[in-house]
């Protein structure tokens, strides 16, 4: 298997899925990152993380992967007090955010030509209480269906633009 072709349809996969949620107005940032180095910095934001890749041979000169994406899409809300007004409005405005994120994706299931397939297999939501307020969040899991011939090298972009803290330079 040529590492420079698996390479680039990964890194093409994963550069589809950020532009797809460029598009979304009310996100500050989208990004490429790994578990446990999300950038609360500029909220609204969605992380785009590589979870992993399952390989089903097909003929002698082509895969099927099936590579699963996770997308973290996180909101900051201020203030603290169970009930209170502004945060009943942040988790309905989280929700709102997490949904248009889901439909970015759907509505361009070959994201451009770059795949063959997504699927979105689950969406969870929740809220963690920090000191400065609440940060709401919701994951999409998103299946994508490439194929893909070993031995046609082409070159990869991605992983030159993204930084160690995740973000696109």
């Amino acid at each position: 298997m040529s590492y420079q072709s698996y390479q680039a349809m990964v890194e093409g996969a994963l550069d589809a899925i950020v532009a797809r949620l460029q598009t979304v107005q009310a996100l500050k940032t989208v990004a490429i990152t790994e578990p446990g180095k999300l950038d609360v910095g500029r909220m609204p934001a969605a992380y785009v993380m590589l979870d992993k890749d399952m390989v089903k041979r097909g003929t002698r000169f082509l895969e099927e992967h099936t590579i699963t994406v996770i997308i973290s899409v996180i909101r900051v809300v201020r203030g603290t007090a169970h009930g209170d007004v502004e945060l009943v409005q942040g988790f309905q405005d989280g929700v709102a955010l997490v949904s248009a994120c889901y439909d970015a994706l759907a509505t361009e299931r070959t994201l451009g030509g770059a795949v063959n397939d997504l699927t979105i297999t689950a969406v969870e939501y929740g809220r963690t209480p920090l000191d400065v307020g609440v940060v709401f969040w919701g994951e999409l899991q998103v299946e994508i269906r490439a194929a893909y011939a070993p031995g046609q090298p082409t070159g990869g972009t991605l992983m030159q633009k993204v930084t160690s803290t995740g973000q696109v330079s």
